[in-house]
């Protein structure tokens, strides 16, 4: 008996790190997932590594019927949905704000950001109606640190600021929704 029997999960950012270990444990502990990433090669060994309670799906977690098609897949799979753990993430432009391309700022913003509400909003009405369900918004400590770098050379400095302030967003829009969600 694993501590995830029967319990469905989707997960995004599944084809590498933090993602990838994530479903492996929640098979391993007996959950049914549903595994998201832009990498379909990656995607699909994993899934064929993990066998038939993995499915999956290439996804643009920034792209709302992509998310909304990601979570109706489990509940037609699966018949529900137990988890959604949010977790897709990306790297950071490098250099200061004066260097800052708008158009990659707001890729991330659309990835860090906007994809965790996109995933709430679709996997939160199925939840409702369960009467149960657990979000997990994957975050940095960026967002609880201002400043916080791991990057010693001043020369290949991350955008911090911009990382931080994203990832408290996540925090934000992860907490205000749990209220009115609360079954």
């Amino acid at each position: 008996m694993g501590r995830l029997d029967g319990k469905v999960a989707v997960i995004t950012g599944a084809t590498s790190g933090i993602g990838l270990r994530t479903a492996e444990i929640f098979v391993a502990e007996g959950a049914k997932i549903v595994i998201a990433g832009r990498r379909a090669p990656e995607g699909e060994a994993l899934a064929k590594k993990l066998g038939g309670n993995c499915i999956f799906r290439q996804t643009d977690v920034t792209v709302e019927e992509q998310m909304g098609a990601l979570i109706g897949l489990a509940v037609e799979k699966f018949g529900r949905i137990d988890c959604l753990f949010n977790n897709a993430g990306g790297p950071a432009q490098t250099g200061g704000i004066e260097g800052l391309e708008v158009a990659r700022f707001d890729a991330a913003m659309a990835t860090l950001v906007r994809s965790v509400m996109l995933g709430m909003k679709h996997a939160a009405p199925h939840m409702r109606r369960q009467g149960f369900g657990s979000i997990i918004n994957n975050g940095s400590i960026a967002g609880r640190l201002a400043g916080f770098s791991l990057v010693a050379s001043s020369n290949s400095r991350v955008n911090w600021w911009m990382l931080g302030a994203m990832k408290s967003a996540t925090r934000t829009q992860t907490r205000s929704p749990r209220r009115r969600v609360a079954m």
